[in-house]
């Protein structure tokens, strides 16, 4: 098969605020979503995602201390539409620094390969096996 098409990406800002909500874009039936967000730091509140009525799983949850925590999901479009995706604090008792996007693929078999490093005093390291040939890859670094 080809490689998937990048579509887009859309971003919220990196602020305090409560709730961040992406410009609305288009997607049409069977894109790949891969969305993510960084906070600041590894304590709670955790960041939720919602959008597009569409099934958002969660890949990696990755929590480095006392420096951030990054979140990644992915989601197929079920339908041709515009859509927008909110990033939520679980809680408003924090005022920490966050912030998410989302990429979108066209003409893919679907995602699956995840991987996650975690490191603090070095330069990162990571292997990743794809699921198939000529894969999109999204890196994320906190």
């Amino acid at each position: 098969m080809a490689a998937p098409v990048y579509v887009q990406d859309v971003e919220t800002v990196f602020n305090t605020v409560d709730d961040k909500t992406t410009a609305s874009f288009d997607v049409q039936t069977f894109d790949i979503l891969v969305a993510f967000s960084v906070k600041k730091n590894n304590q709670d509140p955790v960041i939720t995602i919602a959008g597009g009525g569409l099934t958002w799983t969660l890949q990696q949850d990755i929590n480095v201390a006392n420096y951030c925590q990054v979140r990644v999901w992915a989601a197929i479009a079920e339908s041709n539409q515009s859509m927008t995706v909110t990033f939520s604090k679980a809680s408003n008792l924090f005022s920490e620094l966050f912030g998410g996007c989302v990429v979108s693929f066209r003409e893919s078999n679907g995602y699956g390969a995840s991987s996650q490093s975690n490191v603090e005093d070095a330069e990162p390291t990571l292997d990743l096996t794809t699921t198939d040939t000529n894969s999109a890859i999204v890196v994320v670094s906190g």
